[in-house]
């Protein structure tokens, strides 16, 4: 049986501050705040050894703060959210300001988590259901999504959800309590591949595979406005350009052939 200590509440909050992942706050020394830790020893040219010596404590509790940028599509902000998809991986920053981060459970390929920048528009306490013990809603016009906890914790680090973001119980509150309505949420990383791109595009559609085909357009210098995810006349325009440079039908739809020219056969991982 796991037993709960301070000095293990301790280790997690300062491994926290140090940008590893350690799981919540909760004071028992699972096996996400010994791989933490480990990663911490390695890192910090220590013996890797996964137990807590007096001189890794010593060390912890004189390091400041880490210093994580704050990705400049969240400027100016007083909290956001920054979510890693490929790393399934959420980090907190309030007042601009590095504070923590959190193991999450991300979209399946088949529903994949929201690419891009949003907005919190709603907040919940206790919303029932498989929600966990908060919501945080975010404006993405093409679903309802959020970033919520979970009533079963061991699905935390996999991709398993209809495209929100699940946290611990004690980590949505935490993040909760910062996070205010309006505050900016970015999605980031591919972890899917080329798997999302199951249907073909057009003027009007609207999805997080639009959002990766605008993005990609503007890898390529031929789409000058902002992906966000929706198949507006700007993506239509962009991908005549596409397919005349590749000798491809000038549709402007994005097709299998298209497609294939882009991003290569379905199913190739991402890099």
């Amino acid at each position: 049986m796991r037993t709960q200590t301070s000095m293990t509440q301790e280790l997690q909050k300062m491994l926290r501050n140090q940008n590893y992942i350690v799981g919540p706050l909760d004071g028992i020394f699972g096996g996400l705040t010994r791989s933490a830790l480990i990663s911490y020893q390695k890192d910090s040219g220590r013996r890797p050894t996964g137990l807590v010596d007096s001189g890794t404590l010593h060390e912890l509790r004189h390091k400041p703060l880490a210093q994580v940028s704050l990705p400049k599509e969240l400027l100016p902000t007083q909290s956001a959210i920054w979510v890693e998809l490929d790393k399934a991986r959420l980090t907190l920053f309030v007042d601009g300001k590095y504070t923590g981060a959190f193991l999450v459970a991300i979209g399946k390929a088949s529903t994949p988590s929201p690419f891009g920048l949003w907005r919190v528009v709603n907040k919940a306490l206790n919303p029932g259901g498989d929600f966990g013990a908060r919501w945080l809603g975010i404006d993405a016009p093409w679903g309802s999504y959020g970033v919520h906890g979970t009533n079963n914790p061991r699905i935390i680090g996999k991709q398993v959800s209809n495209g929100c973001v699940r946290m611990f119980n004690q980590d949505v509150s935490e993040v909760f309590e910062h996070v205010f309505v309006g505050a900016r949420v970015l999605f980031t990383g591919n972890p899917y591949g080329t798997n999302v791109f199951d249907r073909t595009l057009r003027l009007g559609d609207m999805g997080s595979d639009v959002f990766l085909v605008q993005e990609q357009l503007q890898k390529l210098g031929l789409l000058s406005t902002s992906a966000e995810g929706i198949f507006g006349p700007g993506t239509v325009a962009a991908l005549y350009k596409f397919q005349l440079q590749t000798g491809l039908a000038k549709t402007g739809v994005f097709d299998k052939a298209t497609r294939a020219k882009m991003f290569g056969p379905v199913g190739r991982k991402a890099r």
